[in-house]
């Protein structure tokens, strides 16, 4: 035997031992963990993956969705958006849009381990750098793009494209040097690639649109994305399969797939009798028996009762302590709404990564959120943070289709009007992972800027200067939230003057549907729970269209669309112009975008990352403000959308914060560390007036943070989250400009919005005065990071005992061995919760919904080969 063929054996062996001992999908639960995280998607997977490295630490993930079984809609890029509308999509759909047509729109999330990479249009980029400049400036020191550069190529193993002649030709020049070789991603190009693309770019830059030949350097124009796409099978690389599957071995990692968290569980909360069938000291979880849970776990026992904090009042009395933190100590969680709640314990934190539809759901359930809100529906209030569910924002785009009358070219269209040579296709991707079937249909993108398209014209961008900050909110706002929009929106206009960065993206499917989709939307919205029901989904309102800015620029870039397609270059394409029809007036551009308006999936922004005083949820080290152990770790943490698809940008996200969570001290108990000096006690308003805020102005020494991970202590600055005030840790920045343009930021914001209605005026003063913080120096030194362990490929992955990849949750009696109490990775033993001891404290219970809506076709024709991906 040779050396090959021994080397292909020992793998066998490795992959047998490590499928035989991995642990398996829906392993019975324990009673407690160190980590819970609330979702299995990319961010929370990614979270999970990172923390179970430490073997002295146990994680739980509990995901509402089911584990895929390696469909070819989920594998195969060809039928990349076929997943959606199925039991892989929440099914979700906003209220009636007012200030378009009046009619909902679809809202794809995904619903299974995975999240949103099992239905997405699988592209991959990560925004521009003026985009994480405005992250810092809204309040996140740590958050520039050279900050976040080594998380993005943290997550990727990026593989170039092969043929140096076609790379010329699609405009595909990648550079290595920003991309990751080690991470658990796929990242890739697909092995087929249609040539109409190629007249589309010619078009393209002759109209002035630059070049980005790698546009994941931060930079914006013509550009052809890479896939989350494996460069061997040419298969979809899911969060799945790139975080869960590659550490299934790991005993230390529990994965429930089935289960909704309907509510995160606080030290001291009411309700944990009932919870407990009625138990004195409120331990363990309601009885079943012989059901799909198993038998309850076995109660922590306890040797005495509990202080009960009634929901909505301060925690005085609780204890000798008086903080206001509220410490998570678990969640609560049952497959349906049926079905019995139930509970289990995080020993160290409770890491939301829901997504932002069901990220602040959960938080408002849980009596996080706005109190008008909460106290209407009979939620008792435990931190009235205004910021929860309000600064929603999506990128909405509108289809236009100009079909090509072409025999020149090969049509994607040919797979579904040609049996045979779409039998070939499927034979040459089976055999040799070539041919049609390794790509869907989107094929070609650019990333204009608003001055490339409009000739230099800056009457968009002076609308949106004048605008005052409540003009096109909406009415009764909380103040923090107009002042926050007051601070995002001169970052925006900004945006708009910069001819570097892009306003809208043209996505092309090669077949003549060209889609534009507006990347810096003014337009403002919510997510609002409307039941206390938990399996009831949230009312979705993204009000698109509500701030004429975005319809301007969205008719800009339909004229600009008229162009292209009359450019010389496309002649060969013979395109025929049907939607719109060419030289369309405006009155008809604008009714066309009434009613095709759509979702690009990229639903973001509803758990902020900005300072309390600017409706912010949660600070730069993700944790809720007002809690001292509770995070939020998905999109609904930006502050602003970048300009771009987002998995690649929630992966680095999700990437930094496992990080932020390592590094983190221990809290057990609210009188934990704070993050936040601004927080009252539950039950009373939080925020102190406008007036009356201040922003000390830090020296430019920087401080060391020994961690080296670049995270700053946490308690510095007035309410604006931990880090403000001091240097990035080992990075050595000094931040005393940046913090006073920050202030400067903040006082205007709040002035701004202190002067303004929140309801549409005719007119405003303008938001003359605020200013953003500048972007970070170059040279800069970057985090260092941990090595990566080697990536363990799976090809596919069905947990042993578990038939199509499922099971039921069962809960076991098994203590946890990883970190028993009185082991040294244990808080047992330390006193937590200002009295009582963690090993006592009690479990409890959590769920969410799941809607079904309609996924309309826009202009009466099925076009299956198009789906934008987030």
């Amino acid at each position: 035997m040779g050396p090959k063929a021994l080397s292909l054996s020992f793998l066998c062996t490795l992959s047998t031992f490590f499928t035989a001992n991995a642990l398996p999908l829906n392993t019975p639960l324990l009673a407690e963990y160190d980590y819970i995280v609330v979702g299995g998607g990319a961010a929370g997977l990614t979270v999970a993956n990172r923390l179970s490295e430490d073997s002295s630490v146990t994680v739980l993930v509990l995901e509402a969705g089911p584990a895929d079984n390696g469909e070819p809609g989920v594998e195969i890029p060809v039928f990349m958006g076929s997943e959606v509308g199925t039991r892989y999509d929440w099914n979700l759909s906003t209220v009636p849009q007012t200030y378009l047509d009046g009619t909902p729109r679809a809202i794809p999330q995904g619903h299974a381990l995975g999240g949103g990479t099992i239905i997405n249009g699988m592209l991959w980029n990560r925004g521009g750098q003026g985009d994480y400049a405005d992250w810092e400036a809204l309040g996140n020191p740590g958050w520039s793009w050279e900050d976040m550069l080594p998380y993005f190529m943290r997550s990727e193993t990026f593989t170039p494209p092969s043929s140096q002649q076609l790379d010329t030709q699609y405009y595909m020049e990648p550079d290595m040097g920003i991309h990751g070789s080690t991470g658990p991603v796929n990242v890739s190009y697909s092995n087929w690639r249609y040539n109409e693309t190629i007249p589309l770019y010619q078009a393209l830059s002759a109209l002035g649109v630059p070049t980005a030949e790698d546009v994941n350097d931060g930079t914006a124009g013509i550009t052809y994305l890479p896939l989350d796409l494996d460069p061997v099978s040419q298969t979809r690389s899911t969060a799945r399969r790139a975080y869960y599957d590659s550490a299934a071995s790991r005993p230390n990692l529990y994965v429930s797939t089935g289960q909704t968290v309907t509510r995160v569980l606080f030290e001291g909360q009411a309700g944990a009798e009932g919870a407990a069938g009625g138990q004195e000291n409120g331990a363990g979880s309601a009885a079943v028996s012989n059901g799909i849970f198993g038998p309850p776990p076995v109660a922590t026992p306890s040797s005495r009762k509990r202080n009960v904090l009634h929901q909505g009042h301060a925690l005085a009395g609780n204890s000798s302590c008086n903080s206001p933190n509220l410490h998570a100590i678990g969640v609560e969680y049952a497959p349906d709404g049926a079905a019995p709640r139930m509970n289990v314990t995080a020993r160290r934190e409770v890491i939301i990564s829901g997504g932002s539809i069901h990220s602040p759901q959960l938080l408002q359930l849980s009596g996080l959120g706005p109190q008008d809100l909460l106290s209407r529906l009979g939620v008792p209030v435990l931190n009235n943070l205004a910021g929860v569910g309000f600064n929603l924002q999506d990128h909405y785009m509108i289809d236009t289709y100009t079909p090509y009358n072409t025999s020149e070219y090969i049509l994607p269209t040919r797979l579904s009007t040609d049996p045979s040579w779409n039998a070939t296709a499927a034979a040459d991707y089976h055999a040799n992972a070539t041919g049609p079937w390794c790509l869907g249909s989107p094929d070609g993108d650019a990333f204009p800027s608003l001055p490339s398209i409009v000739d230099g014209n800056t009457s968009i961008a002076d609308l949106a200067a004048a605008q005052s900050a409540g003009d096109y909110l909406a009415a009764g706002l909380d103040p923090t939230i107009v002042a926050g929009y007051a601070a995002q929106q001169a970052l925006l206009v900004n945006a708009l003057r910069d001819e570097n960065r892009g306003v809208y993206e043209l996505l092309n499917n090669n077949a003549g549907t060209m889609t534009l989709s507006n990347m810096r939307p003014f337009s403002r919205g919510s997510i609002q729970i409307s039941s206390t029901d938990p399996f009831t989904p949230p009312a979705i309102d993204p009000r698109y269209g509500s701030n004429p800015v975005d319809m301007q620029v969205l008719l800009a870039t339909l004229h600009f669309n008229d162009r292209i397609i009359a450019h010389p270059a496309m002649a060969s394409l013979n395109p025929v112009q049907t939607v719109p029809q060419a030289g369309a007036s405006d009155d008809s551009l604008m009714q066309l975008l009434r009613t095709g308006l759509r979702t690009e999936y990229h639903v973001s922004g509803t758990c902020a990352m900005m300072p309390q005083e600017l409706g912010g949820v949660v600070d730069s080290n993700l944790l809720v403000y007002g809690t001292t152990n509770l995070r939020v770790v998905d999109a609904s943490i930006f502050p602003l959308l970048p300009a771009a698809h987002l998995q690649a940008v929630v992966y680095g996200v999700a990437e930094k914060a496992a990080d932020i969570i390592r590094s983190a001290p221990v809290t057990s108990g609210s009188c934990g560390p704070s993050n936040s000096t601004s927080t009252t006690p539950v039950g009373a308003a939080t925020l102190a007036s406008p007036s009356t805020f201040s922003l000390p102005v830090p020296s430019a020494q920087s401080s060391s943070n020994s961690s080296g991970s670049g995270i700053a202590p946490s308690g510095l600055g007035s309410g604006l989250g931990s880090g403000l005030g001091s240097g990035r840790g080992s990075s050595g920045k000094g931040s005393s400009p940046k913090a006073a343009s920050l202030s400067a930021l903040v006082s205007s914001a709040l002035a701004s919005a202190a002067s303004v209605p929140t309801s549409k005026a005719s007119g405003g003063s303008g938001i003359a005065g605020i200013t953003g913080g500048s972007p970070a120096s170059a040279g800069v030194a970057q985090p260092t990071l941990p090595p990566m362990p080697p990536v363990v490929t799976v090809t596919k992955y069905v947990a042993p005992g578990a038939p199509n990849g499922e099971a039921s949750s069962n809960v076991s009696t098994e203590a946890p061995t990883a970190s028993a109490p009185g082991s040294p990775m244990s808080s047992s033993g330390a006193e937590g919760c200002c009295g009582c001891k963690p090993e006592e404290r009690w479990d409890q219970k959590w769920v969410v919904s799941k809607a079904k809506s309609d996924f309309s076709k826009l202009f009466g024709f099925v076009d299956p080969y198009f789906v934008a991906g987030n």
